[in-house]
């Protein structure tokens, strides 16, 4: 797959060289080149409910076969992911075996690829966003224009683009936890409606590209182990 570039550019996940440094990275150095060229910048992280339980293997065998996926190595892939069956245990009680019907297996080592390619046309449906970026099942995109109206109506493009993707291939998106922020150079708007900060990846970003709400929460989880550390070291001295 790598020797015939069958994965998008955007795809930072499971990736040769390529992590969440990575995608962090490219992301907020690309907000911070348009903010430089004087653009109205905003950033959308999507959330999908649940993605890898959703992925329909008939969609996964229809996706492979069109990048050129076929013959034995698709019959392996689709006896993969055919006749799987679930039981749930408690103590001495099992429950009756049911067939899986969709979904992915998180724990093996071939699912996660499966799942890169079955979402790697997403950047073919959602054209309108200046930037795409992906790592697993975490999708952000980045939107820009000349104008503050011009960039609102992006927005609501991207996000049609995103639900009519996720109706096509029947994942859940979860707009509730979707958040959209808003980039700021200079002053910020004082406003209750707009968000102030999103998580990326594990890095947390506001609106200026700041780094006090990251340190914060750094500082904060810091503290917490220290304290822990600290604790388990005062009562191992008393114990001796």
């Amino acid at each position: 797959m790598n020797t015939f570039k069958l994965f998008s550019d955007a795809q930072h996940g499971f990736g040769q060289g390529k992590s969440t440094e990575t995608a962090a990275h490219e992301y907020i150095q690309f907000i911070q080149d348009k903010m430089d060229t004087k653009k109205y910048v905003a950033g959308i992280l999507f959330d999908f409910s649940r993605a890898f339980d959703t992925v329909c293997s008939d969609f996964v065998q229809t996706k492979l076969f069109k990048i050129g996926i076929r013959d034995n190595i698709l019959k392996i892939i689709t006896s993969f992911l055919s006749n799987r069956r679930l039981t749930v245990r408690c103590n001495a009680t099992a429950s009756e075996q049911r067939n899986i019907e969709i979904g992915l297996a998180q724990g093996s080592v071939l699912d996660p690829t499966i799942f890169l390619l079955f979402i790697n046309d997403i950047q073919h449906h959602i054209k309108t966003a200046d930037l795409l970026l992906n790592y697993a099942d975490d999708t952000s995109v980045v939107v820009t224009g000349d104008t503050l109206e011009e960039l609102d109506q992006k927005i609501v493009v991207v996000k049609k683009e995103m639900d009519e993707w996720c109706k096509r291939n029947r994942i859940l998106l979860n707009k509730d936890k979707t958040q959209c922020i808003y980039f700021y150079k200079n002053s910020v708007p004082k406003t209750n409606n707009e968000t102030t900060h999103v998580k990326l990846l594990g890095v947390y970003i506001d609106q200026r590209l700041k780094w006090n709400e990251h340190c914060d929460h750094i500082c904060g989880k810091l503290s917490s182990a220290y304290y822990a550390l600290k604790s388990r070291t005062f009562t191992y001295i008393i114990s001796l």
